[in-house]
């Protein structure tokens, strides 16, 4: 699937079936707020067991910042900037994406479609001089995926079933 974005950023999304669980995916973050991902949903209480992630790789993103902006419309921002993981309930959601590395490369808007409960999407960045694209990985029911904050490695939760 091909989509042409403003600003001569080309977004392909390729959206795997379960992926292969080779050992455990680990993006980084500097932002303290990214211990957990942010919840983009009302009911605080919803269990997690019924929820999907939203994640943006840090692999080769040396110099760069990625960062999610919005979740289904909503700006995300906390205190140290914007999140690089985001916890979502089941279907069908709209993400809008930032890079910037010195000056702003661009940003994306793409949706991602029945988001499945216990699952991760990874956003893995290719990024060329004035632009990038984008894959979707949909890395399979709990897979070994952590985020880096720091020295602290903190590690994906669907709670119980």
């Amino acid at each position: 699937m091909k989509y042409f974005l403003s600003g001569m950023v080309l977004l392909f999304i390729v959206c795997l079936a379960q992926a292969q669980t080779p050992a455990t995916w680990i993006t980084k973050s500097t932002n303290p707020h990214d211990a957990e991902p942010y919840v983009a949903y009302a009911d605080k209480g919803h269990p997690l067991s019924d929820t999907a992630v939203f994640a943006l790789s840090s692999k080769g993103l040396y110099g760069t910042g990625a960062s999610i902006a919005e979740v289904d419309g909503k700006r995300i921002f906390f205190h140290g900037g914007f999140r690089v993981w985001a916890r979502v309930l089941p279907g069908d959601h709209n993400f809008r994406i930032a890079l910037t590395q010195g000056t702003r490369i661009g940003e994306s808007r793409f949706p991602i479609h029945d988001m499945k409960p216990g699952h991760v999407y990874e956003a893995e960045f290719l990024v060329r001089v004035k632009d990038f694209e984008v894959k979707i990985h949909d890395l399979g029911e709990n897979p070994n995926f952590a985020i880096q904050v720091k020295d602290d490695i903190h590690a994906v939760s669907f709670g119980s079933k």
